[in-house]
């Protein structure tokens, strides 16, 4: 669980704000500690702007998010790459074989954050990739002491 701060209400879901506790200042042992990520959430009642909450998300929905965003963005380039070194000598640039490569890889991973992007409202109405708000924040505790301790 993290810790964040309702920015506002969009339709029925909530922009949140990750912030970190009071024992994370100076602390680099994890990336939440830093706070200011935003995402969606969802949940079951009211909040107001301003309000602390705590923000989970199943770790197998954190995962596949990870991978959508990280891993096939990371693929996709290194497809592209070997795909423009292929095909550089068909088409008579044999001698530029890694500037066709790279440009490819580069231009593929373009078109999918692309289309990933015009796709972000469909993807928010399926909820899969959406956080939830489990409810009012219960603590100041590290974030990184929170997780271990509940085995996370």
């Amino acid at each position: 669980m993290v810790q964040a701060r309702i920015i506002r209400q969009e339709k029925d879901l909530f922009r949140v704000e990750t912030v970190a506790g009071n024992l994370c200042e100076g602390c680099t042992s994890c990336s939440k500690g830093r706070g200011g990520l935003e995402v969606l959430a969802k949940a079951d009642r009211d909040y107001r702007p301003g309000e602390l909450v705590d923000i989970d998300m199943p770790s197998a929905d954190l995962n596949a998010a990870a991978f959508w965003v990280y891993g096939l963005p990371l693929i996709i380039i290194l497809a592209g790459i070997y795909l423009g070194t292929l095909l550089a000598p068909v088409i008579g640039l044999g001698n530029w074989s890694e500037v066709v490569g790279v440009t490819l890889g580069i231009a593929l991973g373009a078109v999918y954050y692309l289309v990933m992007k015009t796709r972000q409202g469909d993807m928010n109405k399926t909820g899969r990739f959406t956080a939830t708000i489990v409810g009012p924040a219960s603590s100041n505790l590290c974030q990184l002491e929170t997780s271990l301790s509940k085995g996370e």
